[in-house]
């Protein structure tokens, strides 16, 4: 039996937890969520490299709750790593493109694996709809992203179709949903 959540947001999250976890049971949730693991996550995706004993100093808990909550969270799948943001464009790589790509039925995992060994694949998405699969890639030029589709992503094998569209300006990238 749950006890009682006293936040709306852990209610809402434990009623939508329940409703996937009885609509797909092969899904293992973590129904024990409350808002420090909640305030915990906010904090790691502002700063992941925060200190546990200033995480738990701003938070009013002691370092060692921090610790076993975030192993606690590792261990369950809900923090599936720490990572370093970059400016690719800082680095050079001006320019980003995504690709609607078609493939033969049958064979998206093959060509998804294909396609993201290929250097400037930064995202790989099978998705449902017009295409099965949406690329997003960074590359220096134009002319390197000609390259790098005319002779690699479109030679790769068991793709049919795709189509490139090279993004003018970048609004708002690497947001994740409120928590």
């Amino acid at each position: 039996m749950v006890k009682n959540l006293t936040t709306s947001a852990s209610n809402i999250l434990f009623e939508e937890a329940l409703l996937l976890r009885n609509s797909y049971p092969k899904i293992t949730l973590s129904l024990t969520m409350d808002e420090l693991d909640l305030q915990i996550l906010r904090s790691l995706r502002e700063d992941a490299r925060i200190p546990y004993l200033k995480l738990a100093s701003s938070l009013g808990v002691s370092d060692v709750t921090v610790h076993s909550r975030v192993r606690k969270m590792v261990e369950d799948g809900t923090i599936t790593g720490f990572t370093t943001a970059i400016d690719y464009g800082k680095l050079g790589y001006t320019i980003t493109a995504f690709l609607e790509i078609n493939v033969k039925p049958g064979t998206a995992d093959e060509v998804i694996d294909r396609l993201t060994k290929i250097e400037g694949v930064v995202e790989a998405h099978e998705i449902h709809g017009h295409c099965d699969i949406l690329l997003k890639v960074k590359v220096r030029s134009l002319e390197e992203l000609r390259d790098k589709i005319v002779n690699e992503i479109r030679k790769t094998k068991d793709l049919v179709r795709s189509e490139a569209y090279t993004v003018l300006k970048v609004v708002r990238e690497g947001q994740c949903p409120t928590l």
